[in-house]
């Protein structure tokens, strides 16, 4: 049975920056809660800089739904 429309499910996001100068990495996960609807799992990339060096980096995103 799927839940209600309204209900609020737990989901995952995954990060993962990796800097091509000087190759500090960063991996993060963040769990939260979020509506049914919106809890699709989806990916997108995004520009930011490095935490050590300052280098233009692309961070990869993933949100995966978190089996109950």
């Amino acid at each position: 049975m799927l839940p209600a429309m309204d209900s609020r499910i737990p989901v995952l996001v995954q990060m993962h920056v990796e800097c091509a100068r000087c190759g500090c990495t960063v991996d993060e996960t963040y769990e939260f809660d979020t509506p049914f609807a919106k809890s699709k799992p989806m990916e997108f990339c995004e520009s930011s800089e490095c935490p050590e060096c300052g280098a233009p980096v692309l961070m990869y995103l993933k949100r995966t739904q978190q089996k109950q």
